[in-house]
């Protein structure tokens, strides 16, 4: 039987679709009518004993919630015109991601004063979750000057009034590092295509592993951005005629996909009432450096 399809979804983490799909030997769409179009190919080679399974493995590091929500919806809308389909976890999340800066940072070139890391901005909450992991990774690098810049729309703050406030501070030799699925371009790319092609299946093997024991992914997907955004982020009440009103959501899913590949890839939401599946299957891919 030929090998089940697998398809990268691309969102604003993966702004080179053409040059991702080069470097993992994957299929990769940037929208569910794309989707749909390699699915109705697939149907072809079905029909000649290929896996009908199609695993879709969200592009990012796991801070771009709302298309892997999109890839869900547009997996329940095959799955409900027969298709056989599962989710996967991102093809990077926060453990990975932040040893693979933390790499860059100790294998920077000799000379190196400072380093920005450079990604394409998503939304305010992904942003700020990616300075977060920039944190994390810096620890232990206190001779070193460590920055973080966007690029897209409404971007902030870019890289060229990062550099020069590096150059304000004294930096001579800065070096630029993607921090998101970037491969062309401004900056070193964050991930080597041999480490993107294990992770790709490394996560597709999990999803295939988990749909097989009936967890497709699909419903935990749906809700993967529910709990992000203003509308959810409560630091100060509601306050009307001088009264507080907090408000609860009164009920919180806890899907529980924590898969644990090396790199542990979390569908990124919990929501609190608990549906009562949590899967934890390490594959022992060594999540300290990810790659040679």
């Amino acid at each position: 039987m030929s090998p089940a399809l697998t398809v990268l979804y691309a969102g604003a983490e993966a702004p080179d679709p053409e040059e991702l799909a080069a470097a993992t030997g994957v299929p990769v769409v940037t929208s569910a009518r794309q989707l749909s179009a390699v699915v109705s190919r697939h149907a072809a080679a079905v029909a000649d004993g290929a896996d009908p399974l199609v695993t879709v493995v969200p592009a990012g590091t796991g801070r771009d919630l709302t298309s892997v929500t999109q890839a869900a919806q547009a997996l329940r809308w095959l799955v409900s015109h027969g298709q056989r389909a599962c989710l996967a976890g991102s093809l990077a999340n926060a453990t990975y991601t932040v040893a693979r800066l933390r790499h860059h940072l100790r294998q920077r070139p000799a000379g190196t004063d400072a380093v920005v890391f450079l990604a394409r901005s998503v939304d305010p909450f992904a942003d700020a979750e990616l300075v977060r992991r920039v944190r994390l990774a810096r620890q232990y690098s206190d001779d070193l000057e460590v920055e973080l810049a966007f690029e897209g729309d409404g971007a902030w703050p870019v890289l060229d009034d990062v550099l020069a406030r590096l150059r304000t501070l004294g930096a001579t030799s800065p070096v630029v590092v993607r921090a998101d699925l970037g491969l062309t371009g401004e900056g070193e790319p964050l991930f080597r295509p041999r480490a993107l092609q294990t992770a790709v299946a490394t996560v597709a093997a999990e999803a295939r592993h988990l749909a097989g024991h009936g967890d497709d992914g699909i419903d935990a997907g749906l809700l993967a951005d529910h709990d992000q955004g203003f509308a959810h982020s409560h630091g100060d009440e509601d306050e009307v005629g001088g009264h507080t009103h907090p408000h609860s959501h009164g009920h919180s899913h806890s899907h529980g996909h924590s898969h644990s590949h090396g790199h542990s890839h979390s569908h990124g939401h919990s929501h609190g009432h608990s549906h009562g599946h949590s899967h934890a299957h390490p594959h022992g891919y060594d999540t300290t450096t990810g790659e040679d």
